[in-house]
């Protein structure tokens, strides 16, 4: 039996970490996604302030940017010189980044604290998966539970933060969207300090790694694998995420308010869908949940082909929304755990932060997905904004379906290994 196949099975039967650990680390990862969202409804009153709009595209791009750059980092970062160190040190740095923003002189002082704080915010996850590799080969505990809440708070974070920005503006102007993080930080390093044991001494490596290490993906090509996987995952989530609401505004004549309510499904159902694939990881291979996943990108994906009419039912775009939650919760929580078997502990750090990198590539990439498939404008007719939200539906169809394709695959290749490596044992005995 190969080391992943033992850790895979040892995850059925071996008792979880505890939830103080789990949620004191999800404490702090909270922060990056909260920080990219909390932007979106501060925009216009940050225009108004500085007297200019020349900025606001750099407030956006910098920060995803400087996560890409900084997550692998701070992986390599926690591998060598302990997690929980680099872990409280970020978690300093978003304090600072965000005492100085609200006092930023211009904004291009704004943009530069945002990278600062976009820096700070990405050490969290990186640091926390190591924690709970480390933590996990030490009481030889399994993971799921404890991976399963730190995407929860994601979700959660995700599903309420346009309306957390909207009211901290709205009661103490644009600055509460840095103002915000303060009692965030230091919950966070309380609750890390007193339930997250000490880190060990360590010694630098010996030669020193590059903090970006990509001779991962050649040692490991599982890394690599689940890297690209939610690469595509993200540029399918996020492909409608940027173009339903734009459709919805364009094409349906809904207000951006509407819009985003439209929206709120993926993010309700997502936080109830990690939940469930969380209770599925303790019985269930990381390949079952990534196939419940998939499918349901092949039913959105048809289900949004099905509602792109001008006239359709704002239920069953509702219902279409909703069903993109499924694959938010399922395929986050399945590569996770597929990332953390296919690691071996001294690098689960750099390996998390490049799996982190590989979203925010796919983010990105979507946005050009999107600008292609559907226009900002009317000018090319309903028909065309029609058209454009079907395309959608067909790359979540295509996208599911290469992605279900290469997880029955690989399902099937471990059951065939597992067989040859029982058959090979009987006649051993």
């Amino acid at each position: 039996m190969t080391t992943t196949e033992s850790a895979e099975s040892a995850e059925v039967t071996t008792v979880p970490l505890p939830r103080s650990l789990a949620w004191s680390l999800g404490s702090g990862t909270v922060l990056s996604g909260l920080n990219s969202a909390l932007i979106a409804v501060a925009l216009i009153p940050i225009t108004d302030h500085y007297g200019s709009a020349a900025a606001i595209p750099w407030l956006i791009s910098s920060f995803y940017i400087a996560s890409a750059v900084g997550s692998p980092a701070a992986g390599r970062l926690a591998d060598r010189f302990g997690p929980r160190r680099v872990y409280l040190s970020g978690l300093a740095i978003v304090l600072l980044a965000s005492l100085s923003g609200p006092f930023a002189p211009t904004a291009g002082w704004l943009v530069a604290d945002r990278v600062l704080l976009a820096l700070g915010t990405s050490v969290q996850f990186p640091a926390a998966m190591a924690i709970v590799r480390r933590e996990a080969d030490r009481r030889s505990a399994a993971v799921s539970s404890a991976i399963g809440v730190i995407a929860l708070c994601g979700q959660t974070t995700a599903a309420l933060a346009p309306s957390l920005g909207g009211l901290l503006v709205m009661l103490v102007g644009w600055q509460g969207i840095f103002w915000v993080n303060l009692p965030l930080v230091v919950n966070s390093l309380l609750w890390v300090w007193f339930c997250t044991p000490p880190d060990p001494e360590r010694r630098p490596d010996a030669p020193k790694a590059p903090l970006l290490d990509v001779r991962l993906f050649v040692a490991h090509p599982q890394i690599a694998t689940t890297c690209l996987r939610g690469m595509i995952t993200f540029i399918a989530f996020y492909t409608v995420f940027y173009g339903l609401p734009q459709w919805l505004q364009v094409g349906r004549g809904l207000d951006p308010a509407q819009a985003g309510l439209l929206m709120f499904p993926v993010f309700g159902v997502g936080v109830l869908s990690t939940l469930a694939a969380t209770r599925m990881a303790r019985r269930r291979s990381p390949e079952v949940i990534l196939t419940v996943g998939n499918s349901a990108f092949i039913l959105a994906g048809l289900v949004l082909i099905g509602t792109a009419g001008p006239e359709s039912s704002l239920l069953l775009l509702a219902l279409a929304a909703a069903l993109l939650g499924i694959p938010t919760g399922f395929n986050n929580l399945g590569n996770q755990i597929t990332l953390h078997h296919a690691a071996p502990a001294r690098v689960a750090g750099g390996a998390s932060g490049l799996y982190r990198t590989f979203q925010y590539l796919g983010a990105a990439l979507s946005a050009v997905l999107v600008a292609h498939l559907v226009p900002a404008t009317d000018g090319g007719g309903s028909a065309t904004l029609q058209a454009g939200v079907r395309h959608i539906g067909l790359v979540l169809v295509v996208i599911g379906a290469l992605l279900l394709t290469a997880t029955l695959v690989r399902q099937r290749r471990k059951a065939v290994g597992l067989d040859n490596a029982g058959g090979r044992r009987s006649q051993r005995s």
